[in-house]
Order: structure tokens, then C-alpha cells, then sequence
């Protein structure tokens, strides 16, 4: 692994634990990118954004565009159990990722 595809792999469990938090609150909520991307460096980010969204922009992936808008970003379908997983496991106190 290359050191950037380290921060990009960072940058990823970072987004899905700030997308699980609201979504622990609102199902429906979203972030906008400046949201999401806060402490991420912009080219890690979109880089991240973009193995997140797969090579053909699939919507049931980890993340969603809600309503097709790029810069409203949700949970997508595929991380939602594991967002499930991972609220339990830090209420307990054993966090996992």
C-alpha cells in the first residue's frame, strides 16, 4: 500500500463514521461536502469519494447523492447494516470498524 492509498483508506472510515452519526439521528440525513470533508485534505477526499462511489456511480453503494445532487451525500444502502454494526459495538464499548 502506497502512503496515499492509506489516507485515502483513512479518509473513507472517516466518512462513514461522520455519515452513521447522523444517520443514528435522522435516516434521511445528509452532509454536504464541506461537511463530510472537514480535516480531510481535498485531494484525499475526492479520491476517497470516488472509490466510495464505485467505477459506475452506483447509488446502493456505500454513499448516496440525495437526489442526484453531488453535493449531498447520504449513507448509501450497503453501509447502513454495518453503520448498525458499528453504533452497537461503540455502545458497548468496543468499537469496530
Amino acid at each position: 500500500m502506497t502512503p496515499d492509498s492509506v489516507k485515502v483508506e483513512n479518509a473513507i472510515e472517516l466518512i462513514f463514521r461522520r455519515l452513521c452519526e447522523v444517520h443514528s439521528r435522522d435516516s434521511g440525513a445528509t452532509l454536504t461536502r464541506s461537511e463530510l470533508g472537514v480535516d480531510i485534505l481535498e485531494k484525499t477526499f475526492v479520491a476517497a469519494l470516488r472509490e466510495l462511489r464505485g467505477p459506475n456511480n452506483d447509488q446502493d453503494l456505500r454513499i448516496c447523492f440525495d437526489g442526484g445532487d453531488p453535493d449531498r451525500i447520504g449513507l448509501g444502502a450497503s453501509w447502513r447494516g454495518r453503520c448498525e454494526d458499528w453504533l452497537r459495538g461503540r455502545g458497548s464499548g468496543n468499537a469496530t470498524t
